[in-house]
């Protein structure tokens, strides 16, 4: 591989591994009566003001343009869509099927890059698609799920989660094509994100009694190894390999999460989504043999 494919490659598969170990510990959470919503504002939250000091102290650039302002509040904006989109179809559905319909993004990457030219479908391209689909499907153990019976708003908003994800991915990629400091992306993003959670669930009690010393030490570790760091991460990651690639290598979220959750939490692993595992692996491994789909 190229020495940056390889750097993006690295970077990607590191986020989506801290994201997987993040969705286990969020378990451990959610058994503290924090429910879903609440981890998701108070990690965005705690996340923008972290950052924020870790500029101010390494002298990272603040100062941005207008054009490049008006850039930062779409991502902050595409930011809170993934997260409302996935936990309104976890409510409306189960996990499971929210996981997997996020999983969709890389097809949706594929329909607007064709669209705006920037790629050609061919039958590799589809294959990897529809063993990652499949593979994640298998993963999340969708084949238990009576899908006549899940609510049908629950399946379209968790379509659009597949849709906000491919389309941060694509953003992101667009950021580092108008300069945009890494750095000054993950902040402005969680800002302004920060900014819409408490527009849309003020007001919020971030001192609520409930929240003891035990909850904001897991608060402030999400903030920093869960949110800021892979985050960091998948943006930089996005500088040197493209939005396709991307998303299929973020597949590798729902592994990490499966095998950290069997470790951690003694969660059982059946046989076909063992399988579902080492499809997404087998994927990513190829992806890393042939440098040319990562460009």
């Amino acid at each position: 591989m190229k020495r940056q494919s390889l750097k993006g490659f690295t970077f990607i598969l590191l986020a989506s591994i801290l994201w997987g170990i993040a969705g286990a510990l969020a378990k451990v959470i959610f058994n503290l009566s924090v429910s879903p919503l609440e981890l998701t504002v108070v990690r965005s939250i705690v996340a923008a003001v972290i950052l924020f000091l870790l500029i101010l102290a390494f002298k990272k650039p603040l100062r941005v343009t207008k054009q490049a302002i008006q850039f930062l509040v779409i991502q902050g904006i595409i930011l809170s869509a993934i997260h409302l989109t996935f936990y309104y179809s976890i409510s409306k559905t189960n996990v499971a099927i929210a996981v997997m319909l996020q999983c969709t993004a890389p097809i949706f990457v594929i329909v607007f890059d064709i669209f705006a030219n920037n790629y050609r479908m061919n039958f590799t391209i589809g294959v990897l698609l529809i063993i990652s689909v499949f593979s994640c499907s298998m993963l999340v153990g969708v084949y238990n799920i009576d899908f006549l019976k899940t609510n049908f708003a629950g399946i379209c908003v968790g379509i659009l989660c597949g849709i906000s994800f491919a389309f941060y991915n694509i953003w992101g990629k667009r950021g580092h094509s108008l300069n945009i400091n890494t750095w000054t992306m993950t902040f402005y993003s969680f800002l302004f994100s920060s900014i819409i959670w408490l527009f849309l669930f003020y007001p919020i009690n971030l001192f609520s009694d409930k929240y003891t010393l035990k909850i904001w030490a897991y608060f402030i570790f999400i903030g920093i190894f869960a949110t800021i760091l892979p985050n960091w991460l998948y943006l930089e990651g996005l500088r040197y390999i493209n939005a396709f690639p991307a998303t299929i290598i973020g597949m590798l979220e729902p592994v990490s999460a499966g095998i950290v959750a069997f470790m951690l939490l003694k969660e059982t692993l059946e046989p076909l989504q063992l399988i579902g595992m080492a499809g997404i692996c087998g994927v990513i491994l190829y992806l890393k043999k042939h440098n040319e789909l990562l460009e």
